[in-house]
């Protein structure tokens, strides 16, 4: 069980631009995790694995798809807008796994890239069947520079993409395109949701292999949404991450006006 932080709206400005991940992590509990409880219940019979892909990821599958319209028309207002959203799921998902984002991020990427090994300037070729094949299994277990530590975790949301762009910014630079990037976030999903049909009776079971191999596909998931965002920093910059979270969240949820969410899907309203 995770040990929440009681942040609850209103926000304070100031104060929510230092919050690190599992700050914001602990506020979207706080504010929709009650009311995700009740819509697993009354709209999937309590039904883990229906209510993580039915509801969570599909609302991440469709917050990808706005996102790729707001590249595409170059919407930057709209590009805001999605990116607190798809934190928002992000968050949703880890909160049902009751995991803390920053610990399955971590455990798979430890500072380092655990497949080449480098605290900076990653050396996989991501496009080659080789390194894809070899990348499915974690290598290293520390960075193979001599005498280096791997980069600790953040203490605030922006650092995950400085981090981030230590380890895989080259690479990201001058060997991928956002459209890269994109067709890398809905492989990923794609790859949760494997694992998740891969459980038993409804119910995720952290004792069977697979849910360790979810929790890692979650971390790639966050991965290459950090690599988008490293991607398109000139008009999502890192140090206003948390001003956009800010801005959509501050007095709780932006779509019923409650301080607790009581949104309730108009597919489960009486006709």
């Amino acid at each position: 069980m995770i040990s929440y932080k009681k942040i609850v709206p209103p926000l304070d400005d100031t104060v929510s631009k230092s919050y690190g991940l599992f700050d914001w992590q602990s506020f979207f509990s706080n504010v929709f995790y009650s009311n995700n409880q009740r819509i697993k219940q009354t709209g999937y019979n309590n039904n883990q694995v229906a209510f993580l892909r039915g509801y969570v990821v599909s609302h991440i599958s469709q917050d990808l798809g706005d996102f790729a319209e707001a590249l595409r028309e170059s919407d930057n207002v709209k590009l805001r807008t999605k990116t607190g959203s798809m934190f928002a799921w992000i968050f949703a998902l880890a909160n049902e796994l009751e995991e803390d984002l920053e610990d399955i991020i971590y455990d798979k990427y430890p500072g380092f890239c655990p497949y080449c090994g480098h605290k900076y300037h990653c050396q996989c070729a991501w496009w080659l069947p080789s390194q894809i094949k070899k990348g499915k299994d974690r290598i290293h277990t520390k960075p193979i520079e001599d005498n280096e530590s791997p980069h600790t975790k953040p203490n605030q949301l922006s650092g995950w993409i400085t981090t981030w762009e230590l380890i895989y910014g080259k690479k990201y630079k001058i060997a991928m395109t956002v459209a890269d990037i994109m067709y890398k976030l809905l492989e990923e999903e794609a790859e949760i949701l494997e694992e998740l049909d891969k459980a038993k009776g409804g119910q995720l079971n952290r004792d069977e292999p697979y849910y360790k191999k979810l929790t890692r596909e979650v971390a790639d998931f966050v991965s290459w949404y950090f690599a988008l965002l490293y991607k398109l920093q000139q008009d999502l910059p890192p140090d206003q991450l948390s001003k956009i979270l800010y801005e959509k969240f501050k007095d709780g949820c932006p779509w019923c006006k409650e301080q607790i969410c009581k949104c309730y899907p108009k597919w489960l309203e009486e006709s």
